[in-house]
């Protein structure tokens, strides 16, 4: 089980390290972190195979967990996310301006 904190949430000298929800657990609760990390990333597969595979919606949860759920990536490579937002507002464009709007709003202003 050690080898799997330090492959997922290794650090390089200086303190920085990837910006991975393994790393991010990993400082959060410590060494159990990624281990929840994994059981969280599975839960989101399972809630993004709920969706139909020919709705949009299922692009934009597919799109999302592919860059959350990525083990290895930097800072910046969280600015990918913009793409299924992007989408997911499309999606509730078509059932309601306002919330799209609202998720929109929420989405770009949250650090």
């Amino acid at each position: 089980a050690a080898w799997f904190g330090a492959a997922f949430c290794g650090r390089l000298p200086g303190g920085r390290g990837p910006t991975t929800v393994a790393a991010a657990l990993s400082d959060l609760i410590g060494p159990a972190g990624p281990l929840v990390a994994a059981i969280a990333v599975l839960a989101a597969v399972g809630v993004a195979l709920a969706f139909d595979r020919r709705a949009d919606a299922a692009l934009a949860v597919w799109l999302a967990l592919s860059s959350a759920a990525a083990i290895y990536t930097w800072s910046y490579d969280h600015v990918l996310l913009v793409v299924p937002l992007v989408v997911a507002a499309g999606v509730l464009g078509r059932r309601s301006v306002g919330a799209a709007l609202a998720f929109s709003t929420a989405a770009f202003a949250a650090p």
